[in-house]
């Protein structure tokens, strides 16, 4: 009996316990082979790297990333790579300039525009992710509360940009904001979901990327997310006014880079955006952003997204 050709390779880490990147891959290789049969070869993407001669690392910008995953077709030589690393453009472009025959590359972070328009063919916006493999099941195990605190919550890291936010918004009441490095502010995953989900309205700042774990947390807990505007690519857009509530003007903004006091901007813009908002027009921008987490951030509907963008495989074909 003629045993199935291992047509193709996938590509991946296995990085480490619970962590989302690796779980779902592996998630993603075993929905593979259901749908297509054993027609695949699954090589460790540091071992990938190094047949290649392309070194790999978590700090460079090599399409051989723990952040990645990679379908390669042994004959047509044709790569299909999906990445949620933060860094994912530049790591389209490395694979260019190393002559990769990159056919789709799919990511979320960093994606903007201008690169989109020179290279529609090749991009693919995508969806994004949760922290952890089991942050899904804290999500969704959650109780929503109908006693929403009329605040706005942050619990997170204060790096980078965000050092500034923490020090503009702490000394207005509307805003509760607590640092994670100190031990007393700190919360477990299942307690901070709870927050969360106490809370009417919920802060995400930008991290390294325009895209946050928050952002998706926040949607999935039914919380109202303010934030600054997004301008990151995704396959199922975030609509300003639908999903989120664009909360930081571009004059706010500035304010805060440059560690002015914002107390008054901060009132005229709490009054200007949430005094004035209704109920109904709260649980429509809550129920739609939910909803945008049903279909986006839930792993069977990510597994069907991504893999649409194979064409059924024959992307990779001759």
């Amino acid at each position: 009996m003629q045993q199935n050709v291992k047509k193709y390779i996938v590509s991946f880490s296995l990085g480490y316990n619970n962590w989302y990147v690796s779980n779902f891959y592996k998630y993603f290789y075993e929905e593979l082979i259901k749908k297509y049969g054993d027609i695949f070869e699954y090589i460790p993407i540091e071992q990938f790297g190094k047949e290649k001669e392309l070194f790999i690392s978590n700090q460079n910008t090599s399409i051989f990333n723990w952040y990645n995953l990679i379908i390669y077709n042994k004959k047509s030589e044709k790569y299909f790579v999906h990445s949620w690393n933060d860094y994912a453009p530049e790591m389209f472009i490395f694979g260019l300039k190393n002559q990769l025959n990159i056919v789709k590359f799919s990511c979320v972070s960093n994606l903007n525009d201008s690169l989109l328009e020179k290279y529609p063919d090749q991009l693919q916006p995508s969806v994004y992710l949760l922290e952890n493999w089991n942050d899904l099941k804290f999500i969704q195990s959650t109780t929503k509360s109908n006693k929403r605190l009329n605040k706005a919550y942050f619990n997170g890291l204060p790096h980078g940009l965000r050092e500034n936010y923490f020090k503009a918004l702490n000394s207005n009441d509307f805003f509760h904001i607590f640092n994670k490095t100190v031990r007393e502010e700190r919360r477990t995953k299942q307690d901070y979901y709870t927050d969360l989900s106490n809370y009417k309205y919920c802060l995400s700042f930008q991290g390294q990327a325009d895209i946050c774990y928050r952002d998706l947390e926040i949607f999935g807990l039914g919380s109202l997310n303010l934030r600054n505007k997004f301008t990151c690519n995704l396959y199922n857009p975030l609509v300003e006014g639908e999903h989120y509530i664009s909360f930081f003007t571009p004059e706010i903004e500035q304010k805060i880079l440059k560690n002015e006091d914002i107390n008054n901007d901060l009132n005229l813009r709490i009054e200007e955006v949430l005094d004035n908002l209704s109920e109904k027009e709260y649980n429509k921008i809550t129920e739609n952003s939910l909803n945008w987490f049903n279909e986006n951030c839930v792993p069977f509907k990510q597994f069907n997204i991504i893999e649409s963008f194979l064409n059924e495989l024959t992307l990779l074909d001759e």
